[in-house]
């Protein structure tokens, strides 16, 4: 991805913007500098902002979860930024007497973004630490993407994870969002709405704007959209049209809120129905056993039925042969 100066300077303004942070703040990030909300969220933003920044090798992280915590509560944190997984992590290997030790009072922001996000680990992280001092509606559920710089969205500060429940059939089947209170309902989080100067589109498969409750493509307009993707010409053309993004992400609109249901190319489309790798994923980590953050589904092409088929790898602490 191509992007220039004045992509990188947008963005983090309204990054800023979006948060209302103010240069006396402090952040602590895990995340790689290879990943755009590694370098950007958590190292380039801060930095632009005045703001203090202490960065910790991620493989730190993933060998201590905890250890993050420690040095959000010691560094007296207002501010950081993680994947879903990273506070699934948390969730799982942090032990309840080493919450005790910690004051997570300072944080006023943690960012949840880079994959799809489940409300209910945002919802056992908040359980989980509030003995700590973590205040209610400090997460935040935001969408970006490496084309558009980083951020395009985000929830509002301090207000609750709205998500919604949706019929499973309605929108694996037609694409139609049906609100549900089945236990197979699939459960999406608001992203929020866009960041100052972003626009956002949901167009069907017919290429014109999706109708009302109906599932589209999302796409996006933005000061901090890419240049395009280096020395490929064509993939640009094919990803930027009269100023639009095409993301690829799948969504719709509610009440002027964006949420995110899945991705086109990622879609498992067998026997007629559509499946979102990331909700069998979410179901197969939450089976004893299975490592949080170490499932991935994909499709595998049936010759003999002319279908894909789902297959479903996940790594276990289990070493029993069987």
């Amino acid at each position: 991805v191509e992007l220039t100066d004045h992509c990188l300077l947008w963005n983090l303004d309204a990054i800023g913007s979006g948060l209302g942070a103010e240069a006396n703040e402090v952040c602590v990030s895990w995340l790689p500098l290879y990943h755009d909300m590694g370098l950007i969220g958590g190292c380039l933003f801060p930095l632009a902002s005045g703001i203090g920044t202490n960065l910790m090798a991620t493989e730190v992280f993933l060998t201590d979860p905890g250890f993050w915590l420690q040095a959000m509560s010691m560094k007296k944190a207002s501010i950081t930024v993680a994947p879903n997984f990273g506070y699934a992590l948390c969730v799982k290997r942090v032990k309840e007497d080493a919450i005790a030790t910690l004051d997570l009072s300072h944080l006023r922001w943690m960012l949840c973004g880079a994959e799809p996000i489940d409300h209910e680990v945002l919802a056992a992280f908040q359980d989980k630490f509030a003995p700590a001092g973590l205040a209610p509606n400090v997460i935040l559920p935001v969408y970006g993407l490496a084309e558009a710089t980083l951020a395009a969205t985000f929830t509002v500060p301090g207000e609750p994870v709205k998500f919604a429940r949706l019929d499973r059939p309605s929108l694996e089947n037609e694409g139609r969002i049906v609100d549900s209170t089945a236990s197979d309902a699939v459960d999406v989080v608001s992203v929020g709405t866009p960041l100052i100067d972003n626009e956002i589109r949901i167009i069907g498969e017919d290429g014109q704007d999706a109708g009302k409750d109906m599932q589209g493509e999302i796409l996006l307009k933005s000061s901090s959209l890419m240049r395009g993707y280096f020395r490929n010409p064509e993939a640009t053309e094919r990803t930027i049209e009269n100023g639009w993004l095409h993301t690829g992400d799948l969504g719709f609109l509610r009440d002027g809120e964006l949420y995110i249901t899945g991705r086109i190319k990622d879609l498992i489309i067998t026997y007629g129905r559509n499946f979102y790798p990331h909700d069998i994923e979410r179901i197969a980590q939450r089976v004893d056993g299975v490592r949080t953050g170490c499932v991935i589904a994909f499709a595998v092409h049936n010759d003999e039925e002319s279908t894909d088929e789902i297959a479903l790898v996940a790594e276990t602490r289990s070493t029993e042969k069987k």
